[in-house]
């Protein structure tokens, strides 16, 4: 990033519009949902309506995968896979009254392409379901299922291959901008704090390369002002790697860790729940 095109920020740290004691009791009143000491590889409760002969290699399936995702992503994971692989198994129960694994055929999958196009499904979310029950699939051959192996061999569908369309240079300033607004002209002490806040989550995006799952994980521990450096934890398939800041994201983190609401907590952005969840942000 060329530091030449950043919009700097002041030297010191901005001041909240207001002299009132912060109201951390509303922090991002939608934070995430999930209980203190919950167990991370809870099944989705939407399992025990699954036929007994499909929900034992299920479940066992799951926590295969389970066993394999970062900590922080299990449970949004599990969630996401099984919603899935229940849309699959659901139509063939439906349709065929599916009740066991030597029944499928390759024209059911067929048939599931077919539906799932009807309603206008792009090929490419449709590809995911047939890539994931075929793993399922792979799975319980292995297991020693009587899965019919034709089922491993159809193929998936054609898709254009289109790279994501970042936002252009005046959609970011414009986002840059409305952060820093809402921080000079915030009404209330709250307001003020979650835009610096968000002014530091931006900068840890644009300058540094971060993804917002990354951003929200970040520990104190991982941060490494002087020498400009972030170690991130986990990051795509698994990895850990090392991100480095520019002077002004070095700049709105130190204003963050200057008002943070939670002194203590080892997460550089912290709420009521522990670290902030990616769909806080999001928001």
């Amino acid at each position: 990033m060329d530091e030449a095109n950043v919009t700097p920020l002041s030297g010191t740290l901005v001041e909240s519009p207001v002299h009132a004691s912060p109201a951390w009791s509303m922090l991002d009143d939608h934070q995430s949902q999930q209980k203190p000491n919950a167990d991370i590889f809870a099944m989705p409760e939407r399992l025990n309506d699954v036929p007994e002969w499909l929900r034992t290699p299920l479940y066992r399936f799951l926590r295969l995968k389970q066993r394999n995702w970062p900590a922080k992503t299990v449970r949004r994971s599990t969630r996401q896979l099984f919603s899935r692989l229940n849309h699959v198994t659901t139509f063939f129960i439906q349709h065929y009254e599916w009740s066991e694994w030597q029944q499928l055929a390759p024209h059911w999958l067929g048939d599931y392409i077919d539906a799932r196009l009807r309603e206008e499904i792009a090929p490419g979310t449709i590809n995911w379901d047939l890539i994931l029950f075929k793993a399922l699939c792979q799975f319980l051959v292995e297991e020693g299922y009587d899965v019919p192996k034709a089922i491993l061999k159809v193929k998936l569908l054609d898709t254009p291959r289109r790279l994501p369309r970042p936002l252009s240079t005046e959609q970011v300033r414009r986002l840059e901008r409305g952060i820093q607004k809402v921080i000079t002209e915030a009404k209330t002490e709250f307001e003020w704090m979650l835009a610096v806040r968000d002014l530091a989550c931006f900068y840890l995006l644009w300058h540094c390369g971060l993804r917002i799952s990354e951003v929200c994980s970040l520990r104190l521990i991982d941060i490494d002002l002087d020498a400009r450096k972030l170690f991130i934890h986990n990051s795509k398939e698994r990895k850990d790697r090392i991100a480095y800041m520019s002077d002004t994201a070095v700049l709105s983190v130190q204003q963050h860790l200057a008002i943070r609401p939670d002194p203590n907590s080892i997460y550089l952005f912290t709420t009521l729940h522990g670290a902030l969840h990616p769909r806080s942000l999001q928001r």
